[in-house]
């Protein structure tokens, strides 16, 4: 069975048979494969992208993102005794907005398979 890099966590086991009569010369493949489901979270029909991490190593872009979270930690109000999910939108909130500074992740585009060669 050939298939594409992208596919390979499918397929958990291929075997050949060669026991199959069937006058030809061809043998029986069974490829054992499991159904997975895409729990890429979307926005608006697109796919979420992931921050860029690497850009912390750089101390500068650091040092911003400790100041954007000083500010927003300031702005946001914290009053106990709000629904946990409250808390959790806010928390969450504050988190993307110093994350903004960062950026997102390049997109890689995947070669389509098989090409013309």
């Amino acid at each position: 069975m050939v298939i594409d890099a992208r596919h390979m966590s499918v397929l958990l086991d291929v075997r050949s048979y060669r026991g199959g009569n069937v006058d030809s010369d061809y043998y029986l493949v069974i490829a054992k494969m499991r159904a997975r489901i895409s729990n890429i979270k979307k926005i608006r029909g697109e796919r979420m992208r992931k921050f860029c991490i690497s850009k912390l190593q750089d101390e500068n872009t650091t040092n911003m993102c400790v100041k954007r979270l000083e500010e927003c930690l300031k702005q946001s109000p914290c009053t106990g005794g709000e629904t946990i999910q409250k808390e959790w939108d806010l928390c969450k909130g504050t988190i993307q907005q110093v994350a903004e500074v960062v950026g997102r992740q390049e997109s890689r585009r995947r070669n389509e398979w098989p090409d013309e060669e």
